[in-house]
């Protein structure tokens, strides 16, 4: 029956499967509501996605935004804004269906490149399926690599299509837009020409003259935009060395298998340069490059080079990220463009199997196919139970991993939820009551606690044991992200454990704190955050002296965040004007007594 339909049905009925099978994996994600870092700065806080209008899309072509430049990622924004607002479960929808998109494209390359549509299908759904696409998909901020993996992918297929139709101009310039279209979303996509022209070389045997003739106006394009993000994002403060490089590359290939363990900000140590390990690590990334050079260089004409160049797009597309890292060199996200290599891989080596001259050939190849099919699947549905922990996905990762970073945010989202309900934020109940088994192991006092929550009685004995309670499991994980910092920057975390403090009216202790986070805020190079923490670190110390009835501290504290934020021409302390002009009449009343 399926024979008798046409080939472009059968094509379309398989895009379709690609495309419902990726969606299929990530439903519930729309429930995932906005992460922390990033996410506010892009959504929340930002004034240019607020509908698709003309005055917006000149503001996010022309102009940088959050130390970036990625202009269709926030076009994306807009159209979900178009149809809801912010409202989160849009957002995430919408980043699933760019997930299943990329996933389409990615089945249109494999069947560009296999010519078959089972094995093109193959392709598509390991790529859907690949659980180092989590944190793209789950991760708000990271829609800009869905983005650039979609236009990018699409711009690979034109440029096959270029290839094969040798003259075919309309290809090229497709090829050409759509890369443009892919730089726009994000960077990562830079390292597509090298890949065409490795397959110009090694597949189709053309020359160096002409292969690099027709990839100029690709590198124009790349400069350009790389001249943009450049000049919007600050220093990275991240020391290039061989050893971290190939440690970065060794990690990365490992989790672009789809076997490895995956979690938001993992571990990240390196060996001495001159130990063995060292050695070895600063010499990987020679040893690859060279190994690929010389099997294209060795293998039969007869034999089929599409392997190699897949394997060097893996490796290429993982380059850029480790390199001009902000935090880690390994991180999920950076792997989603390099696993699309993976995935046709995959598909090909599938295909291989069934040419064999043996009987078990093809078995071979459907079981394979399954395993990995359900193994990723599995892996993927499992990881993305984590993103919607009422712990959140930090109490996962804080177990996987010493970074600092995972174990900051896991005591800001117990912090965060005590101050909303010390505010008496009706937000913050549902959070609370998802969050009271975790915390209470007895019963009937879950029961108690329950009834005062869903009664909003904010001033109960047992909602106030458990703000204390929450802020007693912030204190633990902060301690431990303070210890594993080493020479990081991070003036959030001082800060955060001197809030701590204070509210545990040790206010002496909370003091020393405010200034070890006034002295990191003046080391950060990131301007907007710079100023952010000097405002907010000076309004704590203004609230301290103000306790202490010691107004000239406190007009001086008043006075600098006054001065802060005219300057950067932001408000994070409202009415910081006002707190100054009382605090000016109550250092007058006490220099008269």
């Amino acid at each position: 029956m399926w024979t008798s339909v046409s080939k472009r049905t059968q094509a379309v009925l398989a895009a379709l499967v690609v495309l419902v099978a990726s969606c299929w994996l990530y439903v519930g994600a729309g429930e995932l509501g906005l992460l922390r870092i990033d996410d506010p700065d892009y959504l929340e806080l930002n004034p240019w996605i607020r509908g698709l209008t003309a005055a917006n899309l000149q503001q996010v072509f022309t102009e940088p935004y959050f130390a970036n430049y990625s202009p269709l990622h926030l076009v994306s924004y807009m159209l979900d804004y178009e149809i809801n607002g912010l409202d989160p479960v849009v957002l995430h929808r919408s980043s699933v269906v760019w997930g299943a998109l990329v996933a389409v494209a990615v089945y249109l390359l494999a069947l560009q490149l296999t010519k078959r549509i089972s094995l093109a299908l193959l392709a598509g759904l390991v790529f859907a399926a690949h659980p180092a696409h989590v944190e793209a998909i789950a991760w708000l901020s990271s829609r800009k690599d869905l983005v650039a993996g979609f236009f990018g992918v699409l711009s690979a297929c034109a440029y096959l299509r270029y290839r094969e139709r040798a003259g075919a101009k309309a290809w090229y310039v497709a090829a050409l837009v759509l890369f443009g279209l892919g730089l726009a979303g994000k960077m990562s996509v830079v390292v597509l020409p090298g890949v065409y022209a490795l397959h110009d070389v090694w597949v189709e045997r053309r020359r160096w003259t002409a292969t690099i003739l027709d990839k100029v106006p690709f590198a124009l394009m790349a400069l350009g935009f790389h001249l943009a993000v450049a000049s919007a994002q600050p220093a990275t403060g991240q020391e290039f060395t061989l050893v971290k490089f190939g440690r970065a590359l060794a990690e990365s290939v490992w989790l672009v298998t789809g076997f490895g363990t995956y979690t938001l900000y993992r571990d990240w140590s390196l060996p001495e340069a001159d130990s063995l390990a060292g050695i070895a690590y600063s010499l990987a990334p020679f040893a690859c490059a060279l190994a690929l050079v010389w099997a294209a260089w060795k293998l039969p004409r007869t034999w089929s080079r599409v392997p190699l160049v897949l394997m060097a797009w893996i490796v290429v597309a993982l380059i850029p990220p480790q390199i001009l890292s902000f935090v880690s060199p390994v991180t999920d996200r950076y792997l989603y463009l390099p696993t699309v290599g993976l995935a046709v891989l995959v598909a090909w080596g599938a295909g291989v199997l069934t040419t064999l001259r043996v009987p078990w050939g093809r078995w071979l190849a459907v079981t394979a196919s399954i395993v990995c099919l359900a193994h990723y699947a599995h892996a993927t549905r499992s990881y993305l139970a984590e993103w919607g922990d009422p712990r959140s996905v930090w109490y996962a990762a804080a177990l996987r991993s010493r970074e600092p970073e995972a174990h900051s945010n896991l005591a800001i989202h117990y912090q965060d939820l005590s101050d909303q309900l010390a505010l008496r934020a009706p937000s913050a109940i549902a959070p609370a009551l998802s969050l009271v088994p975790y915390v209470r192991s007895d019963a009937t006092s879950q029961a108690a606690l329950r009834q005062a929550l869903e009664a909003k009685q904010y001033d109960q004995a047992e909602v106030q044991t458990y703000i204390r309670e929450l802020r007693a499991l912030a204190l633990g994980p902060l301690d431990t992200a303070l210890a594993n910092l080493g020479t990081r920057i991070d003036p959030n975390l001082y800060f955060r454990k001197a809030k701590l403090l204070f509210d545990q009216s040790a206010y002496s202790d909370a003091k020393i704190w405010f200034q070890k986070a006034l002295a990191e805020s003046e080391r950060v190079t990131y301007s907007e955050r710079k100023q952010e923490m000097l405002v907010r670190t000076h309004h704590a110390l203004a609230v301290l002296a103000w306790r202490e009835a010691d107004w000239d501290a406190t007009v001086r504290a008043f006075e600098t965040v006054v001065q802060l934020q005219q300057a950067a021409q932001r408000t994070w302390v409202d009415d910081a004007a006002g707190w100054l002009v009382k605090a000016q009449a109550r250092r007058a009343e006490a220099s008269k007594r």
